[in-house]
């Protein structure tokens, strides 16, 4: 009988997934407990329809994260801390303090991708994730107190 997936079920098939599964199985089992519907035409049509739809709202994600990037792309964060003789501060700029200030540009969600807190005066070129792996670059401008 052929099925379609209305959940995911480990090792048996995927949500969405059309899938000839044994008879009794699939009766007595998939489509008892509810992980699976016999597959109409009007079930296939369904699933096309619910995966394009998904398709376009994570398209329509993309464009509006991309959009973001482009929007705070080399744009320049400033911080003023306490500092010694050497340019060297007393403390550092971790990732949690410049995404706490991404906030104030509708960059809630992104991610500064720190290899090491900065601790030293001047111009510092970080990359920022925006989300689903798109990136970009802001500067951090940090001066002495």
């Amino acid at each position: 009988m052929k099925v379609v997936f209305t959940k995911d079920i480990k090792g048996v098939g995927k949500k969405g997934e059309v899938k000839e599964i044994n008879d009794g199985y699939a009766r007595n089992f998939l489509i008892l407990k509810g992980f699976a519907v016999q597959a109409t035409s009007g079930a296939i049509q369904k699933i096309e329809k619910e995966k394009s739809e998904k398709d376009a709202a994570y398209q329509r994600k993309i464009q509006t994260l991309k959009k973001l990037a482009d929007s705070i792309k080399n744009l320049k964060l400033h911080f003023t801390l306490k500092a010694g003789e050497k340019g060297e501060l007393f403390g550092s700029i971790t990732s949690k303090d410049i995404e706490k200030q991404l906030v104030q540009y509708k960059a809630g969600e992104a991610q500064a991708l720190l290899e090491h807190p900065i601790k030293s005066i001047g111009e510092h070129v970080v990359p920022i994730n925006v989300g689903e792996g798109i990136e970009t670059t802001i500067v951090v401008d940090v001066k002495k107190e």
